[in-house]
């Protein structure tokens, strides 16, 4: 549980797409239409070209944004 009373779950998952495809099939696609929606509104730092992988991944690992990276193709 989160202090704000949310709560919010965890896995790894390439182990549960294998134990569970149907539970993250029906996860994602919720994921996705909140996206859509607009009910949820994740905060992007930075967009980066996906030839410069490693430059974000070393912003990530230097914790050097605050928000998501998003490699472009």
């Amino acid at each position: 549980m989160l202090p704000n009373g949310r709560h919010g779950a965890v896995y790894r998952l390439s182990t549960a797409v294998r134990r569970h495809p149907q539970r993250i099939r029906d996860s994602l696609y919720t994921l996705v239409d909140e996206l859509r929606s607009g009910a949820i509104n994740p905060l992007v730092a930075q967009q980066v070209p996906l030839e410069k992988a490693a430059e974000a991944h070393r912003l990530v690992e230097d914790r050097g944004v605050a928000g998501k990276i998003v490699l472009v193709p």
